[in-house]
């Protein structure tokens, strides 16, 4: 039951790290955790890390390192994101033998690839830590549900949430035979594990098309699952602002109701939510009255990595710690 109270342990939700080491020492630094027997730790905190370890990032290694040594050490929580998920599928053969779940062959091979690479470049595929690595993948939950917080990587769903749990994987914590059922996307976990690792999303194809973070041409846009009291789609829509068109002009979504059912809008009753994935950029913001975002980008080159100290309500934007800070 969530009581809102104020909270005798302190935690610091940190967002998406994607192989910067240098950053994710400095927050840490930043925060009070110091190092001792190659772990870092506070004396009043815990660290919760909500997913995306590895790519993009030139020391996808030493975090891996770091994050690893904290939870075993107790000092923090970290669950899985869409990067970890598909690193494991990347690795795992079919049942037949003939392809990975996550498959190397074709366009689609080469799109998969694209997305290791950076990681692959810094652990051999295959090899000893390679196999290391892919295994403790395996551990982290999907999701952190406490009394007076919840964690998840990209979006509480809770109907998806429910139903993974109604599969067996009743704490968020999965098993080998998990990431065979969530790649066949005639099995019933595949779109629930899609939407809390890799967000809902909506077309808008009707109204225009956008350029996205990676100066890809999008016609859907990811949902801002955190506004419960939104309903248009406008306010919805996960867009950039400022967003240009192929055609050159800016998108101008409606403010017309989207319908998508209540479910997919996080109540503002709820305990507050703690997630990653959506890139960010600036100054962090308050998502929402009961929602964060800690992703802010962090391996791109002036902007920072980002954590909410978490004390208890209310959430407030003088809570953020950023490295490198403004």
């Amino acid at each position: 039951m969530y009581t809102g109270k104020r909270l005798e342990l302190g935690y610091d939700f940190i967002g998406d790290i994607h192989g910067e080491a240098g950053k994710l020492k400095g927050l840490l630094a930043a925060l009070g955790y110091e190092e001792s027997d190659g772990v870092y730790q506070h004396p009043e905190r815990k660290a919760v890390f909500v997913g995306d370890y590895i790519d993009r990032g030139d020391s996808t290694i030493e975090v891996y390192r770091i994050v690893r040594a904290m939870v075993e050490a107790g000092t923090a929580l970290a669950v899985m994101g869409n990067h970890e998920f598909n690193a494991v599928c990347y690795a795992t053969l079919n049942a037949e033998g003939s392809d990975y779940l996550r498959t190397h062959r074709g366009e689609w091979g080469a799109k998969n690839l694209k997305q290791a690479k950076k990681s692959l470049e810094q652990i051999s595929f295959g090899s000893d830590l390679h196999v290391e690595i892919i295994e403790w993948f395996k551990t982290l939950p999907l999701w952190i549900e406490d009394a007076e917080f919840r964690a998840v990587h990209a979006c509480w769903y809770q109907p998806a949430i429910d139903h993974l749990r109604e599969s067996g994987y009743v704490d968020g914590y999965v098993d080998d035979e998990f990431f065979h059922r969530a790649s066949d996307e005639a099995d019933s976990i595949s779109a629930a594990v899609e939407l809390i690792l890799k967000s809902p999303e909506f077309s808008i194809e009707r109204w225009g098309d956008f350029f996205d973070k990676d100066g890809h041409l999008r016609d859907s846009a990811r949902l801002r699952w955190w506004l419960g009291g939104a309903r248009t789609i406008r306010a919805l829509a996960d867009v950039p602002e400022g967003a240009l068109m192929s055609n050159g002009q800016p998108l101008v979504l409606p403010d017309t109701p989207l319908d998508i059912g209540e479910d997919f809008t996080y109540d503002a009753t709820e305990r507050p939510v703690f997630f990653g994935h959506y890139w960010r950029t600036g100054d962090p913001l308050v998502s929402g009255v009961n929602a964060i975002c800690v992703d802010y980008s962090a391996v791109r080159t002036g902007e920072s990595l980002v954590a909410y100290r978490f004390d208890g309500m209310p959430l407030s934007e003088s809570n953020f710690a950023r490295y490198p800070g403004a």
